[in-house]
């Protein structure tokens, strides 16, 4: 099982934040939940809490202000430790989405929204 101190839920829709904040809970995460609501409000939060190993992030490719992309560009600067696991969700199923977030090294795979209780198991197991 993987033994995540947090879990980071980055997405403009507030229902799908619920959902998946839900989910989380339902499947007896006993991790922190910290809830983002654009990429510009997550790189804020990832500058001023560098200390987040063991970090499951559930990032929205699809928003405004700043996407998921750019958040990911973002970030490239800052020093993240291996157990910070990005999966980058997205209702999109174009392919040129999901081979972009391949040329990210912490992004460990695409999600196809709406999120289920299924994908975040075995997330987290």
């Amino acid at each position: 099982m993987a033994n995540y101190k947090r879990c980071v839920l980055i997405d403009d829709s507030k229902a799908d934040l619920f959902i998946a904040k839900l989910i989380l809970q339902k499947c007896n995460l006993k991790s922190e939940i910290v809830e983002l609501n654009n990429g510009e409000e997550a790189l804020t939060w990832f500058q001023a809490n560098q200390d987040i190993q063991d970090t499951l992030v559930l990032l929205d490719i699809n928003m405004p202000i700043m996407n998921g992309f750019e958040f990911l560009d973002g970030i490239k600067h800052l020093n993240f430790h291996s157990s910070v696991h990005v999966y980058l969700l997205s209702s999109s199923t174009h392919p040129e989405d999901q081979k972009r977030g391949k040329d990210y090294d912490l992004v460990k795979s695409y999600i196809v929204k709406p999120i289920k209780r299924e994908t975040i198991m075995e997330l987290i197991h």
